[in-house]
């Protein structure tokens, strides 16, 4: 049972996140790969990261999804 747990808390390096958030958007891999993007980054440097927007209604605003949904309260 402990080496599970270690298994499903093993580190991705970014590579490994960016493959797998491409693929399945993963909430974990997208958590990962938000430590590595920073504000000035060129579309192709995102899309290297990320792959392409899953929405983007105007031009420099893009919105990336993951398979984790959350209720936001409202005010």
């Amino acid at each position: 049972m402990l080496l599970l747990a270690a298994c499903a808390c093993h580190a991705q390096g970014p590579e490994e996140a960016s493959s797998s958030y491409k693929a399945k958007k993963d909430y974990a891999s997208l958590a990962v790969l938000v430590k590595h993007l920073r504000k000035g980054m060129t579309r192709i440097e995102v899309e290297a990261l990320l792959g392409e927007a899953d929405y983007s209604p105007i031009d420099g605003q893009d919105y990336y999804s993951s398979d984790r949904s959350e209720l936001v309260p409202e005010k």
